[in-house]
């Protein structure tokens, strides 16, 4: 169980600053000191992680918005129903294991993605 102020972490993020922190006490800094720096890469942490759940919740929205329209055209005649999607990635180091190799794949309107872990598909 994550100590207070780590909650939100990742269990990644939890091991790294349990190690961190034992680092610091290995060099035998301070416990002051300890404290504080410990406390200042947490908060780094904590920094990244809503980042990342704000990029990944815009980008939810966002598809799923995208979706929506791309229905309502089709059912108004003015998007082909045989029309396609088709799945991009930045191709930076943020592109996760999964979707990396997905970059370019293709997927009908309301279909799902194959994905080497399975079946994806955008809520809509």
């Amino acid at each position: 169980m994550p100590r207070v102020g780590m909650v939100g972490l990742m269990p990644s993020h939890v091991t790294a600053v349990d190690n961190y922190e034992q680092g610091l006490i290995g060099q035998g800094i301070a416990r002051k000191q300890i404290n504080k720096l410990v406390r200042s890469y947490t908060e780094r942490l904590l920094n990244y992680r809503a980042r990342m759940i704000g990029r990944t919740e815009v980008a939810l929205a966002m598809n799923a918005g995208q979706e929506q329209f791309w229905n309502q055209m089709q059912k108004k005649g003015m998007l082909p129903w045989n029309v396609q999607r088709q799945w991009m990635t930045a191709d930076d180091e943020r592109v996760c294991d999964i979707c990396g190799p997905m970059d370019g794949e293709l997927a009908p309107i309301g279909g799902v993605w194959t994905t080497a872990v399975g079946p994806v598909q955008v809520p809509t």
